[in-house]
């Protein structure tokens, strides 16, 4: 499946924080099938990140990341840091910083904090 992609952009000028919400949709179907947040904070923070259960594991989550990021650079060429918190009992925190590694982060000295500042990668998880 190769999905479709929208996105939805909000600006708190009070606060100069912009958040971008990108939306992964089935293409026959147009329905939402996942989808991140991402918010500037002179460098861009991937905040919740989710695929629908029933499509994990069929590197769905790797295409989303990397739509993201493209979009995001698109904008300003700046690292993206990630926190790897699991956000339900499905994922376990080593298959996530697996999954954040493979898409392309490297863990920084933070706990759970990931970070990638490298072009696109093309994987299959």
């Amino acid at each position: 499946m190769k999905p479709k992609f929208t996105e939805e952009i909000i600006q708190d000028l009070d606060l100069g924080v912009d958040t971008i919400y990108i939306s992964m949709n089935d293409p026959n179907t147009g329905r939402q099938i996942g989808q991140t947040e991402s918010r500037w904070y002179g460098h861009w923070h991937l905040g919740d990140i989710w695929v629908d259960t029933n499509l994990r594991r069929q590197g769905l989550g790797t295409t989303l990341i990397n739509e993201t990021c493209s979009r995001l650079w698109a904008r300003n060429l700046a690292p993206i840091t990630v926190d790897a918190v699991p956000q339900d009992q499905s994922i376990t925190q080593e298959e996530l910083n697996i999954f954040y590694e493979m898409a392309g982060f490297a863990s920084t000295n933070l706990q759970r904090r990931f970070r990638r500042t490298s072009s696109l990668i093309d994987l299959h998880i």
